[in-house]
């Protein structure tokens, strides 16, 4: 899965991976503030600013391009890095919950799917979005499993909350998931946020939640 990510990094982007023009122009421009940063001392130089949409993101380039250098290349090793991370956060959870047959089987599609390992290697923002999609996946399976020991409410919150500030930091999502970034971890068992999953539907799919970030209550 490594060799793939990789191999002939600095290569130009597969031509048939998106019918999309932008597949060509916008890795360099999601990498544009951190470069100023670097190489002008300010990330603000004209009126397209990245930042605003992926702030965790650009800080996390700008610190890649401290230590590597900066460049579109080193950008791509961020992506190829989230993309590694990804995968056991991904087979762990999914172990606990099933078996390791069906973790195993989950992660190879996954890791070595033809186009998302191809997506793998640029520096676009889905690979560290599908990161904290990830992230929201294992902690939502803790919740899970902490809910049969009536201990799975602040899992379910984390998991919620983590994916809606996550994913708003680093994917642009920021109308649909960001209002949950704000919810409470949960004040009651009667209360919680539909956004952060309410410990009495640990089956509520984390991914959905976000979505809706008013309050609800259900009684016992």
């Amino acid at each position: 899965m490594i060799f793939f990510r990789v191999y002939a990094l600095d290569s130009d982007a597969y031509p048939r991976l998106s019918w999309s023009s932008a597949l060509l122009t916008d890795e360099g421009f999601y990498l544009h503030n951190a470069r100023n940063q670097l190489l002008f001392h300010h990330p603000i130089t004209d009126d397209f600013n990245n930042e605003l949409i992926m702030p965790y993101l650009h800080y996390a380039q700008i610190a890649t391009f401290h230590l590597l250098g900066t460049g579109l290349l080193q950008d791509r090793l961020l992506s190829v890095l989230f993309s590694l991370l990804t995968l056991p956060l991904l087979f762990f959870p999914t172990q606990r919950l099933f078996d390791t047959p069906t973790a195993l089987l989950a992660t190879l599609l996954w890791g070595l799917s033809h186009a998302n390992f191809l997506y793998n290697r640029l520096a676009l923002m889905d690979t560290p979005g599908a990161f904290f999609l990830s992230l929201g996946w294992a902690l939502w399976v803790e919740g899970l499993l902490a809910a049969e020991r009536g201990r799975g409410g602040v899992w379910m919150g984390l998991s919620g909350s983590g994916v809606g500030s996550g994913v708003w930091g680093s994917r642009a999502w920021g109308a649909g998931v960001g209002g949950c970034r704000w919810g409470v971890l949960g004040w009651t068992r009667r209360w919680a946020l539909v956004g952060l999953v309410e410990w009495r539907a640990p089956r509520f799919p984390p991914l959905l939640s976000p979505l809706v970030v008013s309050p609800t209550c259900r009684p016992n």
